[in-house]
């Protein structure tokens, strides 16, 4: 049994092409092998993004995710 987290955070700065953004981000899980070959994970993530500049947009996201992996 295995548990993840992870956060970030994230900025570029305005150039000719593109304005400012930020995003930021976390997510935690856990993993756990089922038997040698076969592993079940499960978690959450979050992340936000915006763009710095006038009338720029925002998203946001929330995901659960689960699976199980068989390896060879």
């Amino acid at each position: 049994l295995a548990f993840l987290a992870g956060v970030g955070y994230y900025r570029t700065f305005s150039n000719p092409f593109f304005g400012a953004s930020e995003s930021y981000s976390g997510n935690v899980g856990l993993q756990y092998d089922i038997n040698p070959t076969m592993r079940a994970v499960g978690g959450y993530a979050y992340e936000h993004q915006v763009q710095l500049f006038m009338n720029g947009q925002s998203i946001t996201e929330n995901v659960f995710y689960a699976a199980i992996g068989k390896r060879f």
